[in-house]
């Protein structure tokens, strides 16, 4: 796909909306979506697993708060410590690669 300028999704009456990554019909993808159904401010951007046997099941992997702009990560959020330079050669201090 090739385009230039901006791309407009129409999310009217709050429904939710999604771009997926289709992957042949595999169950393992990704899409990247916005959820706008449920109540008060449920206004959120989402990057969703489908990382399961069940491909029509997606799990938010991270969402964004529209409104309140929290982040709110489903798994464990990883932040190696690193201890030299930062040209490639670098020792985490937590696994010691």
């Amino acid at each position: 796909m090739t385009g230039v300028g901006n791309i407009s999704i129409n999310s009217a009456n709050n429904s939710d909306r999604f771009i997926t990554f289709d992957t042949n019909k595999i169950p393992f993808s990704w899409r990247l979506g916005y959820l706008g159904s449920g109540s008060d401010n449920a206004n959120y951007f989402v990057i969703q697993s489908g990382g399961n046997s069940d491909s029509t099941k997606f799990t938010n992997a991270l969402q964004l708060g529209l409104y309140d702009l929290n982040a709110t990560f489903s798994g464990i959020v990883i932040a190696p410590t690193l201890q030299g330079n930062l040209d490639g050669t670098y020792v985490d201090k937590l696994t010691g690669y």
